[in-house]
């Protein structure tokens, strides 16, 4: 008899950054070997980059069967795409990452409910995401799980994102 998976998302703390970098390595050398574009890299997904942006306590570990399979950053700004909400009202998804041999799991759709659990606890008005227009499929994922596209930001190079939003109020 199969016994089901059991999941667990804890708030990282400094010893988790090894497991935060290996999660993105993992993601990253996968974008790489499918030729996705993407603006994470091998040098701006290192915490000695991602600490310019966010603090340990913005991200969360999802834990499969005890071991480390995904993450998501957990903002309440974003001064990039989102200046125009005013702080404290929403809160922001970033870096969600599922490592490849976890993929097919629904980890990324628990991650994002994780979020809107997160944030209805916390009395936010909504979702705020953005990622790159042209991954199809990640967006596919945001629609399915009640983002609305709200907007786009042209960074420059063909390179545009997508701005979503989800409303809890």
């Amino acid at each position: 008899m199969r016994s089901e998976p059991v999941f667990d998302i804890q708030q990282a703390t400094k010893n988790d950054i090894s497991i935060i970098e290996d999660i993105f390595f993992d993601v990253i050398r996968w974008m790489d070997e499918k030729d996705i574009s993407n603006k994470w890299n091998s040098e701006n997904i290192k915490w000695e980059n991602l600490k310019k942006d966010y603090k340990i306590s913005d991200f969360f570990i999802l834990y499969y069967n005890k071991y480390p399979a995904g993450c998501i950053a957990i903002t309440d700004e974003d001064r990039t795409y989102f200046s125009n909400c005013k702080k404290g009202e929403n809160i922001f998804l970033h870096k969600m990452a599922v490592k490849r041999n976890f993929a097919g799991n629904d980890l990324s759709t628990y991650l994002i409910n994780y979020a809107k659990k997160y944030a209805a606890e916390n009395n936010k008005k909504s979702i705020k995401l953005d990622c790159n227009m042209k991954r199809g499929k990640l967006r596919e994922l945001y629609e399915k799980n009640g983002f609305v596209l709200v907007g786009q930001h042209d960074c420059g190079n063909n390179y545009i994102m997508a701005l979503y939003s989800y409303d809890l109020l």
